[in-house]
């Protein structure tokens, strides 16, 4: 009955929620069963639901263009509702395509980089979908990014941001300086940056209030949930788990990897002994 697939749809509060999924990487049968249960996403007088992603869609998982494939849906669907960060994953591979500037002249090539962290299974994927079968680490990068789907490539290029900011929080994949204008801040930061999470962490373990207004949600780090007023991490993709969170109720689910059920997730503040943080 109609009444039981709503009931069977997570929507904490009412008048609307804020959904945040952080990184992907691949995993789209996680991702497939989050957005069973958001899906669809309300838009009426009562309620407009609004669905933000951290980044990192591609990369070590085992369908990173299905996961693609899935987020365009998205947005032909909720063009209003729906928004995409860029990662570092993202970046590495429109990067090894030409499509951004290398930021550090002194930084590896983003083509080895990608390679070595997850790439080589992304671009196997896109190979098979031409029903060809590759070792990314045999053929020359021309060749290997030859089977990446354009309409792909040109969906991440157009579509990601490097941040998005709403009235009381700051969504971005890496970090920033949360006391500081986000159009004075660098790509750079946003994608690679793990020092605010170390930073939260450390006044975490001191027990001090983080010298800021709007809460910062992150991914990018993999530990898992990691909250305190005014900073929120949410990758969990090193504990074999994909997250998905609700701001509005403070609600979390964990989709782990090969499971098909959703477990719930406590959203609380993450205590952190003195002794964990080393000083160097």
């Amino acid at each position: 009955m109609p009444e039981d697939v709503e009931m069977s749809k997570w929507r904490p509060t009412k008048s609307g929620n804020l959904y945040v999924i952080p990184d992907c990487h691949g995993q789209i049968d996680e991702l497939n069963l989050i957005l069973d249960r958001i899906l669809p996403l309300r838009n009426n007088k009562t309620a407009k639901d609004t669905l933000v992603f951290l980044g990192d869609y591609i990369d070590r998982g085992k369908d990173s263009p299905g996961v693609i494939d899935k987020l365009i849906k998205l947005k032909k669907t909720y063009p209003n509702q729906v928004t995409f960060l860029l990662g570092n994953h993202e970046w590495m591979l429109l990067s090894a395509l030409g499509r951004y500037p290398v930021i550090d002249l002194m930084m590896p090539s983003t083509y080895s980089m990608m390679i070595n962290n997850g790439g080589d299974a992304t671009f196997t994927q896109y190979a098979a979908r031409q029903g060809v079968q590759i070792k990314p680490r045999e053929l020359s990068q021309s060749r290997v990014l030859s089977f990446l789907d354009t309409k792909h490539m040109d969906f991440l290029h157009r579509e990601t941001v490097e941040y998005y900011e709403t009235d009381q929080y700051i969504f971005v994949h890496g970090g920033c300086d949360p006391t500081k204008p986000m159009s004075e801040q660098d790509l750079d930061t946003f994608i690679w940056d793990r020092s605010l999470y170390a930073f939260c962490k450390k006044m975490a373990s001191k027990g001090e209030d983080l010298p800021w207004e709007k809460t910062v949600c992150s991914g990018h780090n993999g530990d898992g949930i990691f909250f305190k007023r005014g900073f929120l991490m949410l990758d969990a993709s090193l504990k074999g788990k994909l997250m998905v969170a609700e701001l509005n109720s403070m609600e979390a689910f964990a989709a782990y990897w090969g499971n098909k059920r959703l477990v719930k997730e406590n959203i609380k503040e993450t205590l952190v002994k003195p002794s964990l943080i080393k000083r160097i």
